[in-house]
């Protein structure tokens, strides 16, 4: 006999019995890590020779710090293996609270950005907050996530021999 049936299906599980991210934790993920990566394409982008005077004021330097968390647990989501050391498995575990901690730093840095007149709330920065708001929600309310987050693939065993 087995132990009990798992939480979920099977299909949710990777091949080392780990729950699996779905889109919708990598695309959140994605949109945590978007000025960091917006930076990096850029980067490469400009450093190809054009320059992109029109993308340069999307990205805020302050708005990186807000992106530190999430990046984190981007890292951490890539390198899920048995193998893999303590602090990937640390990082993991606090995952969901630095992707909310994540959401709550860019409200905080926008709203400040706003108060010191750098930048202003538009038709898109409303939606960035809107979906910041939405990810929170998503960190706390569903089950998965919860699950998600607690669950890291096992280390292997030393064989004794």
């Amino acid at each position: 006999m087995s132990g009990p049936a798992p939480p979920w299906p099977y299909y949710r599980y990777d091949v080392h019995g780990a729950l699996r991210l779905r889109l919708l934790d990598w695309t959140v993920l994605l949109f945590l890590c978007r000025h960091a990566i917006g930076g990096l394409v850029l980067g490469i982008a400009g450093g190809q020779g054009g320059s992109l005077p029109a993308f340069s004021g999307l990205l805020e330097p302050w708005f990186l710090i807000a992106d530190a968390p999430a990046l984190l647990v981007f890292l951490a989501a890539l390198n899920r293996v048995p193998n893999a050391g303590a602090a990937l498995r640390v990082v993991w575990r606090f995952g969901r609270w630095l992707v909310i901690a994540s959401a709550f730093l860019y409200a905080g840095i926008f709203l400040w950005l706003s108060g010191l007149d750098e930048i202003r709330l538009d038709a898109l920065a409303g939606l960035s907050l809107a979906l910041s708001a939405g990810v929170i929600l998503y960190a706390l309310v569903p089950a998965y996530v919860r699950d998600l987050y607690a669950s890291f693939p096992e280390k292997p065993k030393a064989s004794a021999g």
